[in-house]
């Protein structure tokens, strides 16, 4: 009696995760105006003035002076940081 194993190699595809979109500002933002980054980082390149708003699901990160409200981790991510 003869027993034949036949091995199979079977390749499945592995679901790469992308990184989340990182929103760059690089304006002015003004007391009532708002920005919100949806599933990812935000990067503020100028002034967020008295009354403006700067939110991001991800960490924020500032390189000017933060004169108004900034939120990290909107969504519960408790690794997210501000940065300014």
């Amino acid at each position: 009696v003869r027993e034949i194993t036949v091995e199979k190699i079977v390749e499945k595809p592995v679901p790469v995760a992308t990184p989340a979109p990182t929103l760059v500002i690089d304006k002015p933002l003004r007391s009532g105006q708002q920005v919100y980054a949806k599933g990812g980082d935000l990067v503020v390149l100028a002034v967020v003035s008295h009354g403006a708003e700067v939110i991001a699901d991800g960490s924020i990160h500032i390189y000017a002076p933060l004169r108004g409200k900034a939120i990290a981790g909107a969504r519960g991510d408790t690794t997210a940081r501000i940065y300014t």
